[in-house]
Order: structure tokens, then sequence, then C-alpha cells
């Protein structure tokens, strides 16, 4: 696994742990997981069909104020925004003021109103979940993709002709595209006959990021079982850089600890320059709060904040202790400019 600023090699053995403090990601960096995915992804039909083009990507504040307004006048999910305390989404809540550190700079906007999601079904109307590889899934404006900006109701996986059919506005290989983020729950985010799993998304560029989304069932091996290829893993990823001697084994996608079984975690790792959360061993056990004073090898999500306090990845609120939420975090000893991931913070 990753520690910062470098990679480090992950074992699949007692003491040893997938753990790392946030973020640190290296430029350019890999941890030669798989290289039979990138190779496997499925083509796109090619943009939007209701004829919509990306909106533009100029500097600054690029959300659209005219579409993503709620009866009140208040900004939702891609209004342009300066603070947090500026966005609600349409359930209340209050929203995430996104960066190009938290979005990527490839998608071309900053400085707009989102939210976190494992599916475009957890978004508010009118907007997709974006898997950015940069430590996070979020809630954007379909159009900055290149995806329909007509959104059906079929959930990823799901039979397909056209890209308005589905609720995240793009349809490829006769079956709906949506990002994911629970391969124990893929019964519940992905259509019958298709689960969660590892592999390039198959948008068109600024979609196309290593990450878990709804596919074709793969291999029989389950987390943690040992393998030789990608192929072999029902989670689509196998896990190559362990080091010294330990056996590659097979990771699958997951949005907390609890879905990966005895003895695995719920932590992130990089695949070239895409952040994604697995199924790992951890190295420490301290829950969400604990005290992590002498650094992340001490945590059970593998994340040490720059409050000193152990948390975890999320992918919404639900999963963060009573007083926390889920929102994008840099830890204080990395530079400006570092990616930021999300976790539950206070």
């Amino acid at each position: 696994m990753r520690t910062a600023p470098v990679l480090a090699a992950a074992l699949f053995v007692a003491g040893s742990g997938c753990t790392y403090s946030i973020p640190g990601l290296a430029p350019g960096g890999s941890d030669g997981g798989v290289s039979t995915l990138e190779a496997s992804a499925e083509t796109s039909t090619g943009g939007d069909d209701d004829g919509e083009s990306p909106a533009d990507t100029g500097g600054g504040p690029t959300g659209d104020a005219s579409t993503h307004m709620d009866a009140s006048g208040g900004c939702t999910v891609a209004c342009p925004c300066a603070h947090d305390s500026d966005c609600t989404t349409a359930k209340g809540a209050e929203g995430i003021c996104a960066q190009s550190a938290d979005v990527g700079g490839d998608l071309g906007h900053t400085g707009f109103c989102s939210q976190p999601c494992c599916t475009s079904a957890n978004c508010d109307p009118g907007t997709v979940c974006f898997a950015s590889g940069a430590g996070g899934s979020y809630c954007v404006d379909p159009a900055w993709l290149g995806r329909s900006s007509t959104l059906g109701g079929d959930i990823g996986g799901a039979t397909c002709t056209g890209n308005a059919q589905c609720r995240s506005g793009l349809c490829t290989s006769g079956k709906c595209a949506d990002t994911c983020c629970s391969f124990a729950d893929s019964s519940a985010e992905c259509a019958s006959g298709t689960q969660c799993a590892f592999g390039a998304f198959p948008g068109t560029s600024p979609d196309i990021h290593f990450a878990a989304r709804c596919a074709l069932p793969g291999g029989a091996q389950t987390a943690g079982s040992n393998c030789s290829d990608s192929s072999q893993c029902a989670g689509g990823l196998c896990y190559t850089n362990t080091g010294m001697g330990v056996p590659p084994y097979c990771v699958a996608p997951c949005s907390t600890s609890a879905e990966c079984g005895g003895g695995f975690a719920c932590q992130l790792d990089v695949q070239a320059d895409d952040i994604y959360a697995g199924c790992f061993n951890p190295e420490g056990q301290g829950a969400q709060g604990t005290a992590c004073n002498d650094g992340f090898e001490q945590c059970l999500g593998g994340l040490c904040s720059a409050a000193g306090e152990c948390t975890n990845i999320c992918f919404s609120n639900t999963v963060c202790q009573s007083g926390w939420r889920c929102e994008p975090m840099l830890d204080s000893e990395y530079p400006p400019g570092s990616p930021t991931v999300l976790a539950c913070g206070p």
C-alpha cells in the first residue's frame, strides 16, 4: 500500500496493512494492481444522445446556477459556491463546495456545490455520480462528463439502447454504466446479472478513471484469495504489488470495513493516478475518533486526520459517527495542492 509521499508494498500478513496518512499522492505512482483491466474497458456509445454538449470549462466557479436552484432559490448540486454553507442538497443537508483538489483538475470545474455518492441514484435530480479518481465520488452535472442531460431511472448494469434511459446518463455496450462502491452490496447498487467491481469507467474524458462500477460478473475468487490475474477475482482486481514474497491476492470494492469481513478493512490505495477504496488487511484497529498521535498505522481505516484522530473513507454521512460528516480532508503535513480524500470528520 501507500505511505506518503510514495507507494509502499502491502503485506497480506499480520502486522502489515494498506494504511497511509491522507493523502500524499505521488504523481504517476502505481500499485501495480492491474494490468488487464484497462485493456478490457468497455467502449462508450459516445457522448450525449440528446444532442447536448459538455458545459464550458473556464476558470473560476463554473457551476450552472440557472439550472440547479431549488424552489426557494437556494443553490443545490452544481451551483457555483465559495463555502460549504452556500450549498444544500435536495434533501436539505449541507453540501460540499467542491474544489479541483477534491474532484480532480481534469473535470474542468471548480467551486461548485456537490455531495458524496455511491451511485447516481444517490444524487439530486438532474445530476450524476462521478468517480473522480481523486479520492472520492461526487455528484456533478452530467453535461460536464459528456453524458446525457436527460436522465432515466435505470440503474447501473441495466439493459439499455440509449443514454437517456439510464440514471447515470450513459449507456455503453447495451448496459447502463454507473459507479458503485460496494461489492457486498451489489444487489442494491447494480442491476441483476451485474456486480460492483473494479475497472476503467467506460465514459469519455474526463470520465475515465480506475473505479468501482457495475459490470458483468468476474472470477470466483473472493477478497483475500490468492490470484495471478484480475480476471480470476470477483471484485475485478488482483493486487500484485505485495512485496517480500507474499503472493498476489484479490481485492473487492467497499464502502465500510464491515463489508470486508473478518480480518479486513476498507482502505484506500492508488492505481496509476487514481485513488480507490478496497478491502485490505489492516495494520491498526483504531475506530473513528480514536487518538492516532503515533500515526495512521494505529487506525482501522488507515487514515489519521490533522487533528490526530482516526477516521475512514466514506461515500455518505451515514457511516460517520454522531457529529461528524463525510467531507474532503487534507492532512496538514502535506503541501498545498495535494488531492483530498472523502473521509468522516467533525
